[in-house]
């Protein structure tokens, strides 16, 4: 018989080296991850966080329209210039023929200035009788202590920085 030499294959199968790549990538993959720590610092890092919006304080547009909002962060001074829409009101106090408080108390309250013809000798002085207790609806801006229009006579309290100038003002009860 004659021998025949039969050829030994030898080496890695196919698939065996397909096997190792897919192993390779997962533990470079896992390496990676180890390395990666952008989602491991989270609870580390200080996140700001935007504060939510209270349509009660909120006064970046249009005309304030609650004692909440004209007396909120900053207090008068900061809304020099603004509108103002107040609604049913208390009058805390008076504090002159054309003046007057708003407010619930004496520690949140705002100074209303008005200006109208006077009548003297009457009881009331004006067209408005304004009282404490007495509810109103006050529309003005607000403005600087010192930026009282030449029509206006009023003396203003010792540390009133801001006070509202009103155009109109309704007494409701």
């Amino acid at each position: 018989m004659a021998e025949i030499p039969i050829e030994k294959k030898s080496g890695f199968p196919w698939w065996g080296w397909l096997l190792a790549l897919l192993l390779l990538a997962l533990i470079a993959w896992f390496i990676i991850g180890m390395f990666d720590n952008d989602d491991n610092v989270i609870a580390d890092q200080t996140v700001a966080t935007e504060q939510m919006a209270d349509p009660v304080a909120d006064t970046s547009t249009g005309p304030i329209t609650t004692m909440a909002a004209l007396l909120g962060t900053g207090g008068l001074v900061a809304m020099n210039g603004r509108e103002v829409a107040l609604q049913d009101v208390p009058v805390e106090s008076l504090s002159g023929d054309m003046a007057f408080f708003v407010g619930d108390s004496a520690d949140s309250r705002a100074l209303v200035v008005f200006d109208q013809v006077q009548t003297p000798g009457t009881p009331k002085e004006g067209a408005l009788d304004v009282n404490p207790g007495s509810r109103v609806n006050v529309t003005g801006t607000v403005r600087e202590a010192g930026d009282l229009p030449e029509a206006a006579t009023a003396e203003f309290p010792a540390g009133i920085d801001s006070y509202i100038y009103a155009t109109n003002v309704d007494v409701l009860n």
